[in-house]
């Protein structure tokens, strides 16, 4: 009896590891989805496509532009008006220190302002899923490694 004990152990913690394994592989598929849907195929990249394709259409001056340094993203700000006259002030998306006190062409939407044809935002269609499902797939393979070495 005391020699069955060690094989019993040695079982139960395999079985323990391989609900470990099943637990991570179910954690990095929802982190991979998250991924996908946050970066890539999601809400944000689609209302900037509705934006850009069906947003109202305005005229803004870009009044001011701050960070855009090493490492910081541009921040430009400024106002804009419909051809309906309607107006506001904030953030404008997609334009530069270039656009400094001209008048632009934007996109109205529910993210506000956005100058760039729908090419330009390229990074948020391609950069972003593709390393989010990268990570999830280096998880997922890591995953199943470890569940292939269970069997000794």
């Amino acid at each position: 009896m005391v020699e069955e004990q060690p094989g019993a152990v040695r079982e139960e913690r395999q079985g323990v590891v391989r609900k470990a394994a099943q637990w991570t592989g179910v954690i990095a598929w929802i982190l991979g989805l998250f991924a996908f849907i946050g970066g890539g195929a999601g809400v944000i990249p689609g209302i900037i496509a509705f934006t850009l394709l069906f947003g109202e259409p305005a005229t803004a001056t870009v009044t001011e532009c701050a960070g855009g340094g090493k490492g910081r993203s541009l921040d430009c700000s400024g106002t804009w008006r419909t051809g309906g006259g309607d107006g506001g002030e904030g953030h404008i998306s997609g334009v530069s220190r270039a656009d400094l006190d001209r008048r632009v062409d934007v996109r109205l939407g529910p993210l506000g302002p956005y100058a760039k044809p729908l090419h330009g935002y390229w990074q948020i269609y391609t950069v972003v899923p593709v390393a989010g499902w990268l990570a999830y797939l280096g998880v997922r393979r890591k995953v199943r490694g470890s569940r292939a070495g269970d069997t000794s």
